[in-house]
């Protein structure tokens, strides 16, 4: 067994970086982000929620990534139902 030899952060330290406002628009972010996308999972079908997840997402347009193009046909099929069923999150 590997001992891990870094020491862990104190937590004022942790508390200290939460206060920085890049960093903590940052966290607000990726919190909505994760949310949406499982908003997203929620809506595909079985077999896409694997293999897509929502990367990003605007006013204007939903980016979601797939581990490989084969689920770009299924995808674009849905495209009109995903977009009224995704106008929820954004």
């Amino acid at each position: 067994i590997k001992k891990d030899s870094r020491k862990a952060m104190p937590m004022k330290t942790i508390q200290n970086h939460l206060k920085n406002p890049s960093l903590s628009k940052l966290l607000n972010r990726a919190s909505i982000l994760a949310h949406a996308n499982r908003q997203l999972q929620d809506l595909l079908p079985q077999a896409l929620r694997p293999h897509c997840v929502l990367a990003n997402f605007d006013e204007h347009q939903i980016l979601i990534a797939t581990a490989s193009a084969v689920y770009i046909s299924p995808l674009m099929a849905m495209q009109a139902w995903l977009h009224q069923n995704l106008k929820a999150f954004h």
